[in-house]
């Protein structure tokens, strides 16, 4: 017995369904927080009070005046490292509050 649809990949079919669902931004979003967890480490990561994505912009509030001065002096770099992770250019910018 032929059936109409040949077999695809289980990460295809995932893509199709989380799609059609409209729940692309929303992993995407996902994604970038889980990233900067992974290059910020568990350090900075406790500085975090609250993280959020908006308009391709990371916004991160820090707990600490020194550490939000010291992670904004370098917020391209950290930009960047994001983005390599990613393996996209996701955030054009990190905001630290």
């Amino acid at each position: 017995m032929a059936y109409g649809n040949p077999p695809r990949q289980l990460g295809s079919v995932l893509k199709d369904v989380i799609s059609s669902m409209g729940l692309d931004s929303r992993m995407a979003r996902g994604r970038v927080l889980a990233a900067w967890e992974d290059i910020a480490g568990d350090r900075i990561g406790r500085e975090v009070q609250k993280s959020w994505v908006r308009d391709r912009k990371l916004f991160l509030r820090i707990k600490s005046p020194v550490w939000r001065q010291e992670l904004h002096l370098n917020r391209n770099s950290w930009c960047r490292r994001l983005n390599e992770e990613l393996e996209a250019d996701q955030i054009d910018e990190i905001v630290f509050r």
